[in-house]
């Protein structure tokens, strides 16, 4: 499942919690293949980049105090980072998987 892609795992997501709608062998060949996938993590320069690009920012020190490398979460479209702003506000920061969104369009297009 996880070489088919994100919209793929995310057809799965629905299908699997959706059993008045879908076949329950297609509920369960679902529930199963999500319980084998695991997203990569997306390396920390990687993400911090995208952050900057997002943000329009030269340095993610711009607007985050702090920024955890690890993140929280990591799933088939976006993975999550805990970081604390300027202001010392806690924050959760997703961070959507490079190319995601061109693959997400090319193939529910």
């Amino acid at each position: 499942l996880d070489s088919l892609g994100a919209s793929f795992v995310k057809l799965s997501q629905v299908i699997a919690h959706s059993p008045m709608v879908a076949p329950a062998v297609l509920v369960r060949t679902c529930k199963s293949s999500l319980a084998q996938c695991s997203a990569p993590v997306v390396p920390y320069d990687e993400v911090e980049s995208l952050i900057c690009d997002q943000l329009q920012i030269e340095s993610v020190e711009e607007v985050f105090q702090s920024l955890e490398r690890a993140p929280l979460a990591s799933a088939s479209i976006a993975q999550v980072h805990g970081g604390t702003l300027r202001d010392g506000r806690r924050v959760v920061v997703k961070v959507v998987r490079p190319g995601v969104r061109e693959r997400l369009t090319v193939d529910l297009g």
